[in-house]
């Protein structure tokens, strides 16, 4: 796959427009139809106490982010939250296979404004990225294996890239001219939860904090879903005999469902970066670049 560089209207950087959103279209299907009024009640309290559990767990690193994910689902009201510069480095720098797949397609991003510089005539222009019409985000996702941290905060991401360039030094017949890429790379992610979906967390630490803590998640192990047809917490055992916990996303979508939380975007950038290119002599006769 090649992506390439779509030009826009000029400014400054430009930022990608959003991918569609892929929220649920109703969230009280995260609320079982078999549940009573009673039950319904006993859902959202243990999924708060569950939230609870993911929020105090943000003192290892491995749930660091997720519990700053949970903390904003919780009290961000739908706002986007924003991934500081040193986290944007530090996902680039604990994902090694996305930081190798990032930087195949920035190389071809930025090949391609050079490219379309060396062969028309303008000074300046800003881009985005596209892979295909109207699609400009790539897909990227964080192994658990290469970091914990990111695979419990975001699992699947997207990635793009913006730039502005702009001829430095205009090309002759005598001598080449120079060009300057002035970029950015974003970073999005939909903080959401999907209906028939789970995520698998070590049961033991979960108990620890659990029984430390008001409230309990012993319910959930008890309330059926209507999908997948299972409780809303089940207790699983891997080949090695440890024992994990497969909580369904409904538990904490049931959250949004009862209005005690907010789906939101996760947005990021990188510093303004920049690079530079040699622009082809001109053939004799060719005129100057215009604006």
């Amino acid at each position: 796959m090649a992506v390439r560089a779509l030009k826009v209207r000029d400014g400054s950087i430009p930022i990608p427009p959003p991918p569609p959103k892929d929220d649920i279209p109703d969230k009280s299907l995260y609320v079982s139809s078999k549940l009573t009024e009673d039950q319904k009640k006993q859902l959202v309290s243990s999924a708060e106490q569950f939230a609870d559990i993911l929020e105090w767990g943000g003192y290892m690193s491995s749930f660091s982010q997720a519990a700053k994910n949970v903390t904003h689902y919780r009290n961000g009201k739908g706002a986007d939250r924003r991934l500081t510069s040193d986290e944007i480095e530090n996902i680039q720098a604990e994902l090694p296979t996305f930081r190798e797949n990032k930087n195949k397609f920035l190389n071809q991003f930025l090949d391609d404004i050079a490219r379309q510089f060396a062969s028309a005539d303008f000074m300046d222009a800003c881009f985005i990225l596209e892979e295909k019409p109207g699609d400009h985000w790539l897909g990227a996702y964080a192994k658990r294996e290469e970091s914990s941290k990111w695979y419990y905060a975001v699992g699947g991401f997207l990635f793009s890239f913006g730039a502005k360039a702009q001829v430095v030094n205009s090309p002759t017949a005598e001598r080449e001219g120079m060009l300057r890429i002035r970029y950015k790379i974003y970073i999005y992610d939909r903080y959401n939860w999907d209906l028939g979906k789970d995520v698998t967390l070590p049961k033991r630490q979960i108990d620890a904090v659990d029984y430390a803590t008001p409230g309990s998640i012993e319910p959930l192990k008890e309330l059926p879903q209507t999908y997948p047809a299972k409780n809303y917490i089940e207790t699983i055992t891997n080949k090695n005999g440890t024992e994990f916990y497969e909580v369904s996303d409904s538990v904490m979508g049931s959250l949004a469902a009862a209005g005690k939380a907010d789906f939101f975007d996760i947005r990021g950038e990188t510093p303004e970066q920049y690079v530079n290119y040699g622009l082809p002599k001109k053939k004799e006769g060719e005129g100057n670049a215009k604006r």
